[in-house]
């Protein structure tokens, strides 16, 4: 039910903002997701995933900065 309102604020996002950002700013799910399953769901051997949520969150802040 929400799926269709996110996407309508991606959207109304790309029109505000550049494109870079908004797409960089969706996957920042990716380390929420991370986050998460390591903290609330206690999954076990999350050093893999936390690695990728850290490169993520890295490209996310390389495309913030520059």
């Amino acid at each position: 039910m929400l799926s269709p309102l996110a996407y309508l604020l991606v959207l109304r996002a790309m029109q505000l903002a550049p494109v870079a950002l908004v797409a960089a700013g969706r996957e920042a799910s990716i380390v929420v997701g991370a986050g998460f399953g390591w903290l609330v769901l206690r999954e076990a051997r999350p050093a893999l995933r936390l690695l990728g949520a850290g490169t993520v969150l890295a490209g996310i802040g390389l495309l913030a900065v520059g």
